[in-house]
């Protein structure tokens, strides 16, 4: 009878004591066993049946990589990984069932201990054998709750409490959070920040598999208060949430892309702005806007140009809202703007000069974006459009999109 046998490091404690011995010192070594059962074809009868000494010899092995991590709490502690390859089969049906029954004659022989590893079956293996890892590494990125959730609507002024919770998934073994951030986008700060000051959590235990922070602070007189929360677990895995608390009953963004070229000359500016209605129950809407003009490139021949401060731009906004045909009206008034900032390079010498841009909110082109508004299957409104014209010789056309969402109360 031939048994052939794949070893990264070690077989088992009756033929390798040293390597064992490192195994229980926390060394992370994995075997692997090319011929555990009867027959690898799912085809054949006995290929569920193991061969004379192959148990043993897994029982062995699952232990010694059970061993194989210090500081174990019984049902705290990673798990160790048996993976089920099966291959040789053109039925994957059959291949995945064959797979399945190994997996339960392999746990039968563990018994309660079975639990204490993870199994994993792969019917489209290279080779059919069954490999024990005690490696155990954290790939996994935490979940983020964040209280009040993002879309509730808050009052400009008041102070806001927001909690944010860490979670680290159930599944799988885990290294804990290490750090949790609550950020204020728009002014690039933190509201809060906690971070773990111990170097690792102990391997086996739930301690800081869960962490909550909060932060409190004013909301801003803005229409949207944008946010970012991040999370970071030991093993560097990272998840980041924008969070965004408006202050009205509907409320979003409005972008646009404006570019003109013509007599050897290009300007191209893009803005992006917030916005907020309120609806007053009787079919008007009252809200703000408010924006900058964050890029802005021009060529010219002979000069160089560099932008230097980006435009802002205010208005008020007034409509109607129908409910029952879910239509929307809305315009720009009051606006107010101010001019940007550039800086030019010519043979003459370098000059700083204002910069006006092209008030897309205030035409046509924004009343047809609330026109236009279509429900998304998540509740949305979106809609886009684009306009050419020519002006001074120039052809200039103007790419635009708007999304609304109603807050949360």
């Amino acid at each position: 009878m031939r048994k052939s046998v794949t070893l990264s490091l070690a077989f088992a404690a009756s033929v390798v004591p040293a390597i064992v011995a490192a195994q229980q010192a926390g060394t992370s070594v994995s075997v692997s066993h090319d011929d555990l059962f009867v027959h690898n074809n799912p085809n054949e009868s006995g290929a569920t049946d193991l061969k004379p000494g192959a148990a043993d010899w897994f029982k062995d092995a699952a232990k010694n990589a059970w061993n194989s991590w210090d500081n174990r709490a019984p049902g705290q502690c990673p798990k160790p990984k048996i993976t089920i390859d099966v291959s040789g089969s053109a039925d994957p049906v059959l291949a995945t069932a064959l797979a399945a029954a190994r997996r339960d004659v392999l746990r039968a022989l563990l018994g309660t201990n079975a639990d204490k590893f993870t199994w994993v079956e792969n019917p489209a293996g290279q080779s059919s054998k069954v490999e024990i890892d005690p490696r155990v590494t954290d790939t996994a990125a935490p979940r983020i709750t964040v209280n009040p959730p993002s879309g509730t609507k808050v009052k400009s002024g008041r102070r806001l409490t927001i909690k944010v919770t860490a979670t680290e998934p159930e599944s799988g073994w885990q290294s804990g959070i290490k750090r949790i951030q609550i950020e204020d986008v728009d002014q690039h700060s933190n509201l809060q920040l906690w971070n773990n000051d111990a170097p690792m959590p102990r391997p086996c235990g739930n301690a800081g598999l869960t962490r909550a922070i909060e932060a409190t602070a004013e909301v801003p007189v803005k229409p949207v208060w944008h946010l970012l929360v991040t999370a970071f677990d030991y093993s560097n895995n990272r998840v980041a949430e924008r969070v965004e608390y408006p202050t009205g009953d509907w409320y979003g963004r409005f972008e646009w892309k404006h570019a003109c070229q013509g007599g050897g000359n290009r300007d191209v500016t893009r803005g992006v702005s917030d916005l907020t209605l309120d609806h007053d129950g009787r079919g008007n809407l009252t809200g703000r806007l408010a924006g900058s003009t964050p890029e802005r490139s021009q060529t010219m021949p002979t000069c160089s140009f560099r932008y230097v401060a980006p435009g802002t731009f205010s208005a008020k906004l007034i409509g109607s809202y129908t409910s029952g045909q879910d239509t929307f009206s809305a315009q720009a008034v009051e606006v107010r703007t101010t001019p940007g900032r550039a800086s030019w390079t010519c043979p003459a010498g370098t000059t700083v000069t204002e910069q006006a841009f092209f008030t897309v909110y205030e035409g046509p082109m924004f009343r047809d974006a609330f026109r236009d508004l279509r429900r998304q299957p998540d509740g949305s409104r979106k809609s886009n459009g684009e306009n050419t014209f020519s002006a001074g010789g120039s052809t200039c056309t103007t790419t635009y999109s708007l999304t609304l969402r109603q807050a949360q109360n």
